[in-house]
Order: structure tokens, then C-alpha cells, then sequence
């Protein structure tokens, strides 16, 4: 396929990159190696090699970070990248090691945190990245899914439930608008992946969302605000839909569980219906 085709040369590029720079070539080292115990949970070795090749990662880009320069752009943008699917992919190695103590709510909070510092790198150097082999990694857009969903009036069948439970929830304005417009982008998203079902094009997506919250949806984030658990539900359902993509397995069903203990009551076992129905069965749905 053309799409897969793509995602080989760009493969290429970043792996030939890395030879010159330690610091992404310690980041793939890491994620290969969380990806084979993925593959292999008995393997312990493996996950304490892509916890040793991490840590090298970021010891290494530390000092490049702290005097970046354009034309390290491209190699520090596919580290950013790379660091983001270890996050989502590290649930494996903490929920094991942290016990009874690991937080999926903050390790998923952690994750989208990672995602917005993605756009940083490439709000502050887009203009060198567009001028290299990596623009198409930026350019990659659905504005006409959007669009076509804005213009055709579907609305999502439990869309006037969910703002209306964040009207209720949210009296502060600027607390209300981030959960309004954070809540809008999901739906949307999940209306768009579950007519291109399994297009390749489509998993930036979900790795994009974060970008459009807002400080105030962060900060409800990082305190478990009801309205914002209730947001991060529908994320859950998000990533479920996607089930080839290794590094979100294992979330959904454990994400969307905590939240659960978190909503108790009629009216968020009625918003939360939805997503549980496309965590339990996402091809049935999606």
C-alpha cells in the first residue's frame, strides 16, 4: 500500500539520521526494545534494555535541548515523536514495577503532556522542517474530514449530553470553554477514524488531539476533575479504535475502568455507555 510505502522511507530517513545522532538512535533502541517485550512480556531482559537505552536517550538530548539549533530540528522532532510512543508504550513496564500504586490517569496525563511538547518543536521550527523530508510529517491533515463532517450537520448521538453534563460541571467560563472545544475535536475525531477504519493516515489524529487543549483543560486534568475524566473516557474509546498501533494497547479497557471508580452515578454511567460499548467490542463499533 502507498500509505505503507511512506511510512518506510520516513522509517529510513530517521534511521539514518540517528547514526549521527546518538541521542535519537538511543530513543529507537528504546522503543524496538519496548516493542519486542511487547511481544515478549516474559522477557524481562528486554524491558530493562529499553529502560537502560531511555535513559541514555534523554541524558543525551538533554544538552541539545539546552542549546537547540535549526538544524537539529529534524532529528529533535523525531525524538519528540519517538519519546511519545515510549510513553504511551511504557504502561507495560510501571503498571508492573509501580503495583498497586500506578496511576493510569496520571501516566495518560503524562503521555498527552508529551504529545503538546511534540508541537512545540514543530510550531517553533516549522518553517525548516516544511523545507525538508519531514514536511509531509507535519502537513499530514484531515481538514476536509473535518469540514465534510461540519458541513453534512452529523452530530454524534450523545454530543448535547456530554456538553450539557460540562455546563453543569464547569460554571468557571474559561474552565467551560477548554472542556467544550477539548470535547468538540474528540468527537470529531472519532467520527472521522470510524468511516476511514483502517486508513494509515488517520492515527496522527489521535496522537494530535492534545494539541488543541487548552491550560485550563490541563490543569483539570491533573486534578481529576469529573468533566475532564469524562473527556478522557472518550479518548480511551479513541485509542480502542485503533488496535494495531502496539504502543496504545492495553490502555483503554484500564484507562477507562479507573475513570469509572472515579464517576459513580445515573448521570455518568449514561455518558459513559458509549465508550465502554467501543472498548468492549472497537470493530463492531468503529
Amino acid at each position: 500500500m502507498p500509505g505503507e510505502h511512506r511510512q518506510q522511507l520516513w522509517t529510513r530517513q530517521i534511521v539514518n539520521i540517528a547514526f549521527s545522532q546518538d541521542y535519537l538512535l538511543y530513543q529507537i533502541l528504546a522503543v524496538s526494545a519496548l516493542h519486542c517485550f511487547h511481544q515478549n512480556p516474559t522477557r524481562d531482559d528486554l524491558s530493562a534494555k529499553a529502560v537502560k537505552y531511555r535513559g541514555q536517550a534523554l541524558q543525551k538530548i538533554n544538552p541539545v535541548l539546552a542549546d537547540m539549533t535549526a538544524d537539529l530540528c529534524i532529528p529533535v522532532f523525531a525524538f519528540a515523536g519517538l519519546s511519545m510512543v515510549y510513553a504511551f508504550a511504557e504502561l507495560v513496564i510501571l503498571r508492573d514495577s509501580e503495583g498497586s500504586s500506578y496511576d493510569p490517569i496520571r501516566h495518560i496525563t503524562e503521555c498527552l503532556q508529551q504529545n503538546f511538547g511534540i508541537n512545540t518543536v514543530v510550531h517553533t521550527y516549522r518553517a525548516d522542517i516544511q523545507k525538508s523530508w519531514a514536511s509531509e510529517l507535519i502537513n499530514i491533515n484531515s481538514d476536509e474530514d473535518f469540514a465534510r463532517i461540519s458541513s453534512s450537520g452529523l452530530v454524534f448521538a450523545h454530543a448535547d449530553l456530554l456538553h450539557s453534563l460540562i455546563d453543569t460541571h464547569e460554571p468557571r467560563a474559561s474552565y467551560n470553554s477548554a472542556c467544550h472545544d477539548a470535547l468538540s475535536v474528540l468527537l470529531q475525531t472519532l467520527q472521522i477514524l470510524m468511516w476511514r477504519q483502517e486508513d494509515h493516515f488517520t492515527f496522527h489524529l489521535i496522537n494530535a488531539w492534545p494539541s488543541v487543549l487548552k491550560p485550563e483543560f490541563w490543569r483539570l486534568l491533573e486534578a481529576k476533575s469529573p468533566i475532564a475524566l469524562l473527556v478522557l473516557a472518550y479518548f480511551a474509546a479513541l485509542m480502542s479504535m485503533r488496535p494495531k498501533l502496539w504502543w496504545f494497547q492495553h490502555w483503554s479497557k484500564l484507562l477507562l475502568g479507573k475513570v469509572e471508580e472515579h464517576l459513580v452515578g445515573d448521570e455518568w454511567e449514561e455518558a459513559l455507555a458509549w465508550p465502554k460499548r467501543v472498548v468492549d467490542a472497537p470493530l463492531a463499533v468503529a
